[in-house]
């Protein structure tokens, strides 16, 4: 009798969670999927040095149900949500680190990088032909630069020559840099000059601050602005990779940006939160009208040149430059002074890599281990479905996220708008497979293990490439798969009558998304580039199906 009693009110103590829901578990340990046979990581030290004042964030952790073996992140999101969770973040580039804003460069705000020793050696300089842009619609280079001076409106750059200063016509400024920034419809212009001075004294300003540290100075295009998440991680970021890559630089609280402009354009937007984890403790600068009575000078300076309105031959230097190369000849006749100024192979290799590296810098925020591994290591595939809460929803997603459990794969839904951008991050960069509608999250593909796959899904039957936006092609794995043509097109033909990207929901094709995630997934296929041989998990009914689509795969 006691031991029957005691039964009893064991059962009703334990019943009470149970009838909240009996199905519903929430996890306990980490987010990355665990295994009998996969060690716990501990959680890997920051990549720079202890935080300052200005470089705390709110608490970042990633909160996920278990619904069904599905998981869903963040807590509380659910196949038939519309609206984030409450007390989830309804703006995914909210931050409280104050190194997300840009700082003016002036002589009060960048004082702890004020060298109160001027330089009093000659400047150096060497116009960087092997790291020139390959292709005729990208034209850059890069300037290295040592003990340089730059006026405050940010437009010359003064070289120290001492008596080799030529006279006459040679005196004339030269043409360092021209483009242009902004939208491709509303071309703002800018150049940028040299100016050769015998000594320091010669440089125009009322005021004369040296810098330390290492400075990269250039102007991104921001041609669709700061907000379209897409091109900035696309585009901007791209060009912020092969400006540190030219310059073989990495972040770090050494490192200082200088955005060649007259007012802010990073701060809490994604371009800003990206560049800021992209910097990892360093800081970006712009010049204030305030500050062009001041002269800026550095001891170690990379400038990136732009070129897009000049004709020239991919990989060499244009001709507008000749005079700009002569001047760092003249400057340092024996060219040993120059010897270091150019990055070494080494330097290049430990340089920014873009999203993969800003992807490091939000796991190490996260505390979770931040090397990236081949996904063809992991026990069983990690799939990852972006589920939209507003427009372009999955119409089947609940359904196609049991198909996918149902064939032995670890299935996420991860609404990414009620998440902060370190979640985000971490969260995509956990994925064997990374399928989502055709929209700018998939630009964090970019994010993904080398051998993951991304799997881009269409509202048409209609599988071309739309607008020069194929998201497949961020890895070498992919497939684009279009709505089943009998449940929204029996009748018509490609191109579809509506746009790939129009708010419309969606309604996948499971059995072709699970047939490329077999074929494809690095996990699920067990052999790069071969289908799976295993069909015992394979229900009869969702066998791959012949088509006589054109389907755009990269292996």
């Amino acid at each position: 009798l006691v031991v029957a009693a005691l039964f009893c009110a064991f059962c009703l103590g334990a019943s009470g969670g149970a009838l909240v829901s009996s199905r519903l578990q929430t996890p306990t340990l980490p987010f990355i999927w665990s295994h009998p046979d996969t060690p716990t990581q501990a959680p890997q030290p920051a990549s720079h040095s202890a935080p300052s004042a200005d470089d705390v964030d709110l608490p970042l952790e990633i909160t996920s149900d278990v619904l069904d073996a599905i998981r869903y992140v963040p807590r509380g999101v659910r196949a038939t949500s519309t609206v984030c969770p409450e007390g989830t973040v309804s703006d995914p580039v909210r931050t409280t680190r104050e190194r997300v804003k840009q700082l003016p460069l002036m002589a009060e705000t960048a004082a702890r990088l004020l060298d109160p020793g001027p330089s009093v050696r000659p400047s150096t300089c060497e116009l960087s032909t092997e790291c020139l842009s390959t292709r005729t619609h990208e034209h850059f280079g890069t300037a290295h630069l040592r003990d340089v001076c730059m006026t405050g409106d940010a437009t010359t750059l003064y070289l120290i020559t001492g008596s080799t200063t030529p006279s006459g016509a040679d005196a004339d400024p030269m043409l360092l840099s021209h483009g242009w920034w902004s939208s491709h419809l509303n071309k703002r212009i800018y150049r940028h000059w040299v100016r050769e001075v015998s000594s320091v004294d010669d440089v125009p300003g009322a005021k004369r601050v040296w810098l330390q540290g290492d400075w990269l100075a250039g102007l991104p295009v921001f041609r669709y602005g700061q907000k379209n998440v897409f091109h900035v991680a696309h585009e901007d970021i791209s060009w912020l990779k092969d400006a540190f890559q030219c310059a073989g630089l990495t972040g770090g609280p050494d490192v200082n940006f200088l955005m060649l402009l007259h007012r802010s354009l990073l701060g809490f937007n994604p371009a800003g939160r990206l560049w800021e984890l992209a910097l990892a403790g360093g800081r970006s600068w712009y010049v204030p009208e305030e500050a062009f009575n001041t002269t800026f000078c550095f001891h170690r300076l990379h400038f990136r040149t732009e070129w897009q309105f000049s004709n020239h031959t991919p990989g060499r230097l244009p001709r507008a430059h000749a005079r700009a190369e002569a001047a760092c000849k003249r400057a340092d006749p024996s060219r040993q002074a120059s010897a270091g100024l150019k990055p070494s192979p080494e330097d290049k290799s430990r340089a920014f890599a873009g999203m993969v590296d800003i992807a490091k810098e939000a796991r190490t925020r996260m505390g979770l281990p931040t090397e990236y591994v081949l996904a063809a290591k992991w026990p069983a595939p990690r799939v990852t479905i972006v589920h939209r809460l507003k427009t372009r929803r999955l119409a089947n997603v609940e359904f196609m996220a049991k198909v996918l459990r149902d064939a032995g794969m670890l299935v996420t839904l991860a609404s990414l708008e009620c998440m902060p951008l370190e979640v985000q991050l971490s969260v995509v960069s956990n994925s064997s497979t990374f399928l989502g509608v055709h929209g700018a999250a998939l630009v964090f593909a970019q994010v993904l293990p080398l051998d993951a796959l991304v799997v881009e899904l269409r509202s048409s039957p209609c599988v071309e490439p739309s607008h020069g936006k194929q998201y497949t092609s961020f890895r070498t794995r992919g497939k684009v798969v279009g709505a089943p043509r009998v449940a929204v097109l029996p009748n018509g033909s490609c191109p579809a009558p509506w746009r790939v990207n129009a708010a419309v929901d969606v309604i996948a094709d499971i059995a072709a998304v699970l047939a490329a995630i077999r074929e494809y997934d690095p996990v699920a296929s067990r052999q790069p580039g071969r289908a799976a041989t295993d069909n015992r998990r394979r229900p009869q009914s969702w066998q791959p199906r012949k088509t006589q689509q054109r389907q755009y795969v990269r292996l």
